[in-house]
């Protein structure tokens, strides 16, 4: 467990032994973090679980929208503030 707490330490907290930069803001950490977030992006397409994300599996076009917005404000003019 202390081995473990260890390593936690240099991760994530800055202290002399990692010259005050814990190595989870190293450049070469940065790089991988962004390595991994491009490859998620990546994945998350192919995934049909993660495509059915609002905005992503819709199929409204830009005239439908506006006609469907004029019927809800016609429908909705009996409302008062």
């Amino acid at each position: 467990m202390n081995i473990f707490v260890k390593k936690l330490r240099h991760f994530f907290i800055p202290h002399e032994e990692n010259d005050y930069r814990a190595q989870s803001l190293h450049t070469s950490m940065l790089t991988t973090y962004l390595v991994v977030a491009i490859l998620l992006v990546f994945v998350s397409k192919k995934v049909p679980a993660f495509s059915n994300v609002l905005g992503i599996a819709t199929d409204i076009t830009a005239s439908k929208l506006f006609s469907l917005t004029n019927e809800e404000r016609q429908g909705g003019s009996s409302c008062t503030h």
